[in-house]
C-alpha cells in the first residue's frame, strides 16, 4: 500500500526563536518616526499602504515569506526623507547593510544593495555641525518596521485586502513587549498563521506632530488565516525602491545650497586662503560687541589687539612714575617746610637780641 503524504501548507508555520524574539526585544533603538513624501518614495507605486485612524484600531499581522532569514515578523527599513529640492526619500543603504548584518540577513539585500555608502550621512560633517546644526540633525534617518496585515477595524468591502503598514518602531517595540508572557521567557508569536493573535492599540492625534499611540493589547483568542493569503501575499523585496550611490546623489545635487562638503572633498587650496577683509573703525576697540564679530575675518586679531593693549598698559611702569613724582613732591614740601622754620627762627633770635 503506497503510503499516502498530507497537503503541505503554503504557510510557512515553523515556530518563532524564543531566543531570537528576546534578542529583538532586549536591542530596541531610538525611534526616528516617519511620514508622507512628495517626490520619489520608498515603496514601488501601487503599494496599497495602512494608515491607522483616529480612535480604536486593531490588526492582524501576517508572517512574511522572508520570515526564515529575518527571524521576525517585520522588515526594518531606515531611510532618509526630504532628500534635495524635490524632498525625495531614499533607504539608508550604510545603515541598511549595517543593520542587516547585526541580525543576520545580509543575504536577504546583498542583491539590491550593490554600494553601501550613503550620500546623504556623508554630509553630516563636523563642520557641518559647527556651521548649521539643523541641517546636521536631518542627515539623521528615520527607522520603521514594515508590517503585512489584515485591518480588522476596515469596512466591509475592504476586509481581507491585505495591506502594508509602515509602523513607528516605538509601537512595534511596544507590541512585542506585550506579546512577552511576563514572568516567563515565552513570546506569543503574533504572526503565526494558525495560532497568531489580533492587535489592538488606540491612535490619539491626526497630524504627524501630535500622533500617539497607547493601549497596546495582544488578544488571547488564536485567529487563524486562511491558506490563500499565503499565495497573494508579497516579498518585502518586491515592493521597496533600492536606490543607487549616483541616484541619491544627483538628487541631493538638484539642491542650491551646495556649500556643505564631506570629509572625503577638502576645501580647495585657493578657499583656505582669502585675502583678510579691511578692517573696520570698531578694529580692536569693540571686541565681540556686534552680531557679525563671529563672521568677521579680523576677530581673532582684533580681540588681541583689543585685550593685548590692555595687558601692556598694565605692564607699563606708569604708576612706579606717578609715585617717584609723588615723593619727590612730598620731599619738596617737607625741604620748603625746613626752611620756613629756619627763617622763623632767624626772625625770633634777631628780635630777642634788640
Amino acid at each position: 500500500m503506497v503510503q499516502r503524504k498530507k497537503k503541505k501548507s503554503a504557510w510557512n508555520t515553523d515556530e518563532m526563536s524564543q531566543d531570537d524574539m528576546r534578542k529583538r526585544e532586549e536591542a530596541k533603538k531610538e525611534n526616528y518616526g516617519g511620514g508622507g513624501t512628495r517626490g520619489k518614495g520608498i515603496f514601488v507605486e501601487d503599494t496599497k499602504m495602512y494608515t491607522p485612524k483616529e480612535g480604536e484600531c486593531g490588526v492582524r499581522i501576517i508572517r512574511p515569506h522572508e520570515f526564515q532569514d529575518l527571524k521576525y515578523y517585520g522588515f526594518d527599513i531606515i531611510f532618509h526623507t526630504n532628500v534635495g529640492s524635490n524632498n525625495d526619500w531614499y533607504l539608508c543603504s550604510k545603515r541598511m547593510t549595517n543593520f542587516a548584518n547585526e541580525y543576520k540577513y545580509q543575504e536577504l539585500i546583498d542583491d539590491f544593495i550593490q554600494d553601501s555608502r550613503c550620500p546623504k550621512c556623508e554630509m553630516q560633517t563636523s563642520e557641518l555641525w559647527e556651521s548649521d546644526r539643523d541641517e546636521a540633525k536631518s542627515c539623521y534617518p528615520q527607522h520603521r518596521i514594515l508590517f503585512w496585515i489584515l485591518d480588522l477595524m476596515a469596512d466591509d468591502e475592504d476586509q481581507g485586502e491585505i495591506l502594508l503598514w509602515s509602523c513607528p518602531k516605538s509601537l512595534a517595540d511596544e507590541i512585542l513587549g506585550q506579546s512577552h508572557k511576563k514572568g516567563t521567557d515565552v513570546y506569543i508569536d503574533v504572526s503565526h498563521p494558525l495560532t497568531g493573535r489580533a492587535v489592538y492599540f488606540d491612535r490619539i492625534g491626526k497630524t504627524k506632530t501630535d500622533t500617539k499611540y497607547k493601549s497596546v493589547q495582544v488578544s488571547e483568542d488564536e485567529m487563524p488565516l486562511p491558506e490563500e493569503l499565503a499565495t497573494e501575499l508579497l516579498c518585502f523585496t518586491e515592493i521597496i525602491n533600492f536606490p543607487t550611490y549616483e541616484e541619491m546623489e544627483e538628487s541631493l545635487d538638484v539642491k542650491t545650497d551646495t556649500n556643505v562638503k564631506s570629509d572625503d572633498a577638502p576645501p580647495k587650496e585657493e578657499d583656505t586662503q582669502k585675502e583678510p577683509e579691511e578692517k573696520l573703525e570698531c578694529f580692536g576697540k569693540e571686541h565681540d560687541q556686534w552680531e557679525d564679530c563671529d563672521e568677521c575675518s579680523n576677530a581673532k586679531e582684533c580681540e588681541a589687539e583689543q585685550f593685548g593693549k590692555k595687558e601692556k598698559k598694565a605692564r607699563k611702569p606708569k604708576f612706579a612714575k606717578e609715585d617717584k613724582k609723588d615723593d619727590d613732591r612730598s620731599d619738596e614740601v617737607l625741604e620748603d617746610s625746613e626752611g620756613v622754620k629756619e627763617k622763623l627762627r632767624a626772625a625770633i633770635n634777631k628780635r630777642n637780641k634788640k
